[in-house]
């Protein structure tokens, strides 16, 4: 049965992870307004993508800025599970809509770029770190991409960013956009500034696209070829004063 999803092209409140989850539940409740029942945020919202920033790092050193650097967006990630997710969660449930949101995930002193799902019932659903992406990603049926849009004024006036100092230089143009399975754009893509886009999806579509290019059937030739992924958790090994240190 075709259902109503939306992509939210919004900026973080950069480094302020309080005020951007503020406006993620915002912005979930203004999409649950439009019908959608998905809602996909973009990569890194909570709370900044770093973008133009280069921590001070050189080939061969490290300025002393780019530790500090480091240390606030450190403090600025969150924690999965942790208050911040409860939140997230509880809007979720609040609102009805499924939710895919991109954070920063701060796990001891490693930050990841994080997905998390949540749902209408039960709220949290889990979550997946990024590994590398490939092109494939482009084969996937119905593309929601969302993308953040954002310029120099809304960071703090420390903030060094390769592209200028001008508060309305744009460092992200946004450009979010749905595709459907066949290639046809649904929404967008929009370039203007922070917006919401819907459209109204077809899941059935998904199949219909497979007669034309199936990427995980029978073009993968699963008789000469075979995919093993480890999903198993590594968290880090600490010491007694909290050093990471591998194993034997």
């Amino acid at each position: 049965m075709p259902f109503r999803a939306a992509v939210v092209q919004i900026g973080s409140v950069p480094f302020d992870k309080e005020a951007t989850v503020d406006k993620v539940i915002r912005y979930i409740q203004e999409g649950a307004a439009t019908g959608a029942k998905l809602l996909v945020f973009p990569e890194a919202l909570v709370s900044a993508y770093p973008k133009g920033a280069d921590f001070g790092a050189r080939v061969g050193g490290r300025l002393p800025r780019g530790r500090d650097d480091f240390l606030r967006y450190h403090k600025s990630a969150i924690d999965v599970p942790g208050a911040e997710v409860d939140e997230i969660a509880a809007a979720a449930r609040e609102a009805g809509v499924h939710v895919v949101l991109g954070v920063i995930e701060r796990d001891a002193g490693t930050l990841y770029c994080t997905v998390l799902f949540f749902g209408p019932e039960k709220g949290y659903l889990g979550k997946h770190r990024k590994l590398m992406p490939t092109a494939s990603e482009r084969l996937i049926c119905f593309v929601l991409s969302a993308c953040q849009y954002i310029t120099r004024g809304a960071f703090p006036d420390d903030y060094e960013a390769i592209q200028g100092d001008e508060p309305d230089t744009v460092l992200m143009r946004g450009g979010s956009v749905i595709v459907s399975p066949l290639g046809e754009v649904l929404a967008g893509p929009d370039f203007d500034g922070e917006c919401i886009l819907t459209a109204d999806l077809d899941l059935d579509d998904i199949t219909r696209g497979k007669y034309d290019f199936d990427a995980v059937g029978h073009y993968a030739r699963p008789d000469v070829f075979r995919l093993l992924v480890d999903e198993s958790a590594k968290p880090a090994m600490l010491n007694s004063v909290g050093f990471a240190e591998s194993g034997d």
